[in-house]
């Protein structure tokens, strides 16, 4: 679903959801190989009946892997896909289904979305090759050698699409490996192997989906069946509450990690193959419990008052569900009103506690939108648009005006630099040492001190010399200091002499004046000599960088504890900063590049120019520049909106509204039975690239909610429609000229450019692509009279086809499948109804493969495997039913999990985006919030990176310190409050605790340091139990908000350091 930040924002808000998966290593310490088991018990401690595999989730990762190098052929890419199952089959471990399902022809309105991001992916492209040839002639042209180009030995992501023969090879290979995994794996014998590969159609988790709905409630089918799906997109947390199993965990990476410093070593030992994937980061995997998600919910939607009808809570799922729908899909653009970054779904979520029990009954009805309950709560949304708009005006300007603001620190740090001293560093620095040190440098002669104040003013910074002017003026200077001393040599000399009792006296001291002012003179000269170096080094560099850039500070990773890639280290010594931070806070030094310059004669090294040429590429997809001409939340914004994006006009206005009202309802309406049903319709698609306004949606129940089913396209004529012109190889050769002839009659399908409107973002990831809309009609008119010249193996691909089911010969359901093959009834189907007592409950229709079921040999697609003799696995195809409804309740005989949520579990109420300040602050109630941004990296008043870490530790250390209490560094809070005897309680009507000690909740802006303590006092809301062991990541200057007055008595000494 496109809700790019729902799974961060649903753990930092839910935290028990989330468990690290426990895995046994393949490796031991010495990096030697370990033969794992997965038929033995399950480290995490819990056994799990059915695992089901989003193979787009593996395969896409596979081609563009991050923790190794690309690969470079078909069967490279076939074993990364086989290691990647083999860890999540021993994570899992199933006891009776794995259910595998690659992404086949997908809906009219997924279509659209895959068009758009294909099409974009070409033109980046193009854009990148563009980019990379100007770079390679820029660097020629200034005297660097930069390796030769190289053809790209990637492939084009693109055909990772149905049809394609990529994916017809791939659908083999992963036969083969089902086939070698139920022969020699003693974990995989006793499961059924459903495999749904890209000629049947549907999406991937949506297939997946269908097939747990159609189990339940069958004879044999168990209630309490343990599901693991593994996937990346957000939409498999929507998809599982959907189903309303009550026993659901969702399988995924940890995007964002750390370092892991104790990963198993090699020490030189073990084989090369070992060595190599021991040295591939192995991220860390985690489960979200869909049972405990449950429980949540259950507590956080519960209404404010009682409701005039009875409350229950898997309605309540469901209406979640549908108000998740309004931020955003893969099949409707998101409400302009709605942002999950600025808190969408609290603000969905809050107005529904208020106002259910005065909305009549909830939004869905058996997974269907109540559209007159809908329009209701949509009308209150309505009512916060203005001010969402305004605040989000507000922020967005004050962003922009931070990041001119760093853009200029670093231009004036250069100017600076450039006018001062010549170099790139602080004049302090040029000194060597710090400002305090004793032996930073040695003095000035005595006869160019100058006392401060005292001397000629100060001339206003020249224009930047020229590596001549800078030189002559290093002569100069060195000229004077000659001068000076020959001066006062002269003037000496000239002196008349005083009595000998004085002159002896004096001609020690005098030895020793000139002593040290020679030693000084000698040390200003090699100053002088070492500015003249740096200044023509310095100038040399300045002349190859472009006026709008900065000089370049070598790169030096933080080593902040919480560091991550990209954060850098100050060049200046003010500390560590995050990788967002374009410039320094303290000094405005801009962030060093993480590729250094080469001069003239250097070689340039690949590494460096993709590093570099990575850099350009960056920089082109931010927009910044250009003009927000809608301007939401100033008078007039709903008018703009719809002029600049629907050319409408004042006599049009109303009609392209409605339009879009009317499409827009019935996109959701769709969504949601998608969700809880399956695909309603196959031809219907949203006909608009925006969304209309939440105040526009009114008069709801008059819209038809009626869909035609229709049928899929043809995997061909599939690709046709979602691939640009650029991935016609993907396609048989009849098919490429109607993508690039410019007389094809369908040639306006394909445009090379087109326009992308920022739509008010700052990237162009976030645009929106105006492509021209398909025609259905005309594509299936050409791509149906060109079907003839499809050879054999072509017309297999553009088949639609069934699932498979595997099961090794031993497996009772065995028999079955050689029943069905021996019928002699060979010109109808053959079908044969499951028994589930063999299939341990599993209920479906199967039918004959039209080939053989049993062959003793399975050949190798791959030239690095064997072929597989002596085979012992039976396959048949499977057929689920596809228009039996099941209601979306708890089936009969489930069980619900021991609860692990209680009241005190709950966040605080949500601090809404649009009734805070500038700062933060809310308005209203005052409530801690979520923290979804970074600032500095190791810095005091930095918090943790979001998340629901609690605090920097040593920054309430340091607050404590500054307030007298001596709290050393390095104790966090928890360990401080055990230590302290609170103060009696305060009298009735008193004064409320002082600050560090649990306050009650609302009683003032800030939150205790490091959370709200278990078992303290916190009266809370009503109805609300205290958050007692939530602990936001939260505003990180929160404790500052509640700060007593300042004691007059005064501050404890401060320790005395012992001098080195």
């Amino acid at each position: 679903m496109g809700v790019p930040s729902f799974y961060r924002w649903i753990a930092q808000k839910y935290p028990k959801i989330v468990a690290d998966v426990v895995e046994d290593e393949p490796v031991d310490a010495l990096g030697r190989r370990v033969e794992l088991n997965s038929a033995e018990a399950n480290p995490n401690g819990i056994e799990f009946d059915n695992l089901y595999l989003d193979m787009n989730g593996i395969i896409h990762p596979c081609f563009h892997p991050e923790d190794r190098p690309a690969p470079t052929t078909e069967e490279e890419v076939f074993e990364c896909i086989f290691d990647y199952i083999d860890r999540l089959f021993l994570m899992i471990r199933p006891r009776k289904v794995l259910y595998m399902a690659i992404d086949g022809v997908a809906p009219r309105a997924k279509m659209n979305q895959q068009r758009s991001r294909r099409f974009r992916s070409a033109q980046e492209a193009r854009e990148k090759a563009e980019e990379e040839e100007k770079l390679r002639e820029k660097l020629i042209r200034e005297g660097v050698k930069v390796q030769p180009k190289q053809e790209a030995g990637g492939f084009d992501s693109n055909v990772i699409t149905p049809g394609t023969p990529f994916m017809g090879r791939l659908s083999e290979a992963l036969k083969y490996y089902v086939h070698d995994k139920l022969n020699n794996d003693p974990g995989w014998r006793g499961i059924e192997v459903i495999f749904s590969d890209a000629s049947v159609p549907g999406e991937g988790e949506h297939k997946a989906m269908h097939y747990i709905r159609q189990q339940r409630g069958l004879p044999g089918a168990n209630p309490n069946t343990r599901h693991v799906v593994y996937g990346l997109d957000a939409d498999l947390i929507m998809l599982a509450l959907a189903t309303h199993e009550p026993h659901f965990w969702i399988l995924r990476e940890i995007v964002f990690q750390k370092k892991d410093n104790e990963a198993p070593q090699t020490l030189g030992l073990g084989t090369e193959e070992t060595k190599k994937k021991v040295a591939i980061a192995r991220k860390p995997y985690q489960l979200l419990s869909v049972s405990v998600l449950r429980e949540y919910l259950a507590l956080d939607m519960r209404p404010v008052a009682p409701t005039p009808f009875k409350l229950d809570p898997e309605r309540m799922f469901d209406d979640f569900i549908f108000m998740c729908f309004f931020v955003g899909n893969d099949f409707l653009p998101h409400s302009p009103t709605l942002e999950i970054r600025e808190g969408a779904i609290d603000l969905l979520m809050t107005l529904y506690r208020n106002c259910l029990p005065t909305l009549g009954g909830y939004l869905c009805a058996d997974g269907r939108p109540n559209l007159s309950i809908v329009e209701k709560f949509v009308r209150l949304v309505s009512e916060h648009e203005d001010a969402i708009f305004q605040k989000r005006a507000k922020k967005e300007a004050r962003m922009r005006s931070s990041r001119q603001r760093d853009k200029q620190k670093a231009k004036d740090y250069y100017e600076r630099q450039r006018k001062g001293s010549g170099t790139n560093v602080p004049q302090h620095r040029v000194l060597g040492g710090s400002r305090n040190a004793s032996d930073r440098a040695p003095a000035a002669p005595t006869e160019q001190l100058v006392a401060l104040g005292r001397g000629k003013p100060t001339p206003p910074p020249s224009a930047p010399k020229t590596a001549a002017e800078n030189k002559s003026a290093a002569d100069a200077l060195r000229e004077r200091l000659k001068t000076r001393g020959k001066r006062a040599a002269e003037a000496t000399a000239d002196v008349a002499p005083e009595a000998d009792t004085d002159a002896k006296k004096a001609k020690v001291s005098d030895a020793d004046k000139a002593e040290k002012d020679e030693k000084a003179k000698e040390f200003w000269n090699q100053l002088a000599e070492k500015a003249e170096s740096e200044s023509a080094t310095t100038v040399e560099t300045i002349d190859t960088v472009e006026s709008d850039e900065v000089p370049s500070h070598p790169f030096v990773q933080s080593t902040a504890p919480d560091a991550q890639p990209g954060d850098w280290m100050c060049p200046t010594g003010c500390g560590s900063m995050y990788a967002s931070k374009g410039s320094c806070f303290r000094c405005g030094c801009p962030r060093p590049s993480e590729v250094r310059e080469f001069k003239a004669g250097e070689v340039m090294d690949s590494k460096s120019f993709l590093k570099q040429l990575e850099g350009i590429v960056k920089a082109m997809g931010e927009r910044e520049e250009e003009t927000d001409n809608i301007r939401l939340g100033e008078s007039g914004w709903k008018d703009r909106y719809y002029e600049a994006k629907m050319q409408a006009t004042p006599q049009t206005r109303d009609e392209i509204i409605r339009g879009m009202v009317i499409e827009y309802v019935r996109g959701l309406i769709w969504v949601c039975r998608y969700y809880f049903e399956g695909c309603c319709s196959w031809s219907w698609f949203y006909p608009y690239h925006y969304a209309p306004f939440a105040s526009d949606l009114y008069d709801l129940s008059t819209i038809s909610t009626d869909f035609d089913l229709g049928k899929p396209f043809k995997p061909f004529s599939q690709l046709m429609g979602v691939l640009p012109a650029a991935s016609s190889h993907a396609l048989p050769a009849a098919f490429a000229p109607l993508m690039s002839d410019k007389d094809s009659p369908i040639i306006d399908f394909y445009p090379e450019d087109f326009a992308l409107d920022m739509n008010g973002k700052r990237f162009t990831w976030q645009a929106v692509a105006l492509l021209p809309w398909i025609d259905a009609n005309r594509l299936l008119e050409q791509t149906e009279m060109l079907e003839y010249t499809l050879t054999a193996e072509e017309k297999r691909r553009n088949s639609i086809n069934e699932e498979e089911i595997y099961v090794n010969a031993a497996h009772p359901l065995a028999k079955q499948f050689l029943e069905l093959e021996e019928r002699e009834d060979e010109d109808v189907e053959k079908t044969l109804k499951m028994d589930p007592k063999l299939s341990k409950g599993m209920n479906a229709t199967l039918v004959s493969v039209k080939r053989d079921a049993q062959p003793t040999m399975i050949p190798s697609p791959m030239s690095s495997r064997q072929d597989i003799s002596n085979n012992k696995v039976v396959v048949a195809s499977m057929r689920l039913p596809t228009d039996r409804f099941v209601p979306p309740v708890l089936m009969p005989g489930a069980v619900l999990p021991t609860p692990m949520v209680t009241e005190a579990d709950l966040p605080p109420p949500p601090q809404l985006f649009h009734q805070t300040d500038n700062y933060g602050r809310n308005n209203n109630n005052n409530a801690p919030r979520i923290d979804y941004g970074r600032g500095m990296a190791g810095h005091p008043l930095a918090g943790g990176r979001g998340g629901f870490q609690g605090s920097n530790q040593d920054a309430h250390a340091l607050m404590h310190q500054s307030l007298g209490r001596g709290v050393p560094l390095g104790m966090n809070y928890q360990q401080r409050l055990p230590t302290r005897t609170p103060p009696p309680p305060p009298p009735p009507g008193g004064p409320a605790l002082p600050q560090g000690y649990p306050q009650a909740y609302g009683a003032g802006r800030g939150v205790p340091l490091g959370g709200f303590q278990p078992g303290a006092p916190h009266p809370g809301p009503p109805g609300r139990g205290p958050p007692a062991s939530y602990a936001p990541g939260g505003n990180r200057f929160a404790p500052f908000n509640n700060l007593p007055p300042r004691s007059r008595d005064p501050a404890p000494p401060r320790p005395q350091t012992k001098k080195r």
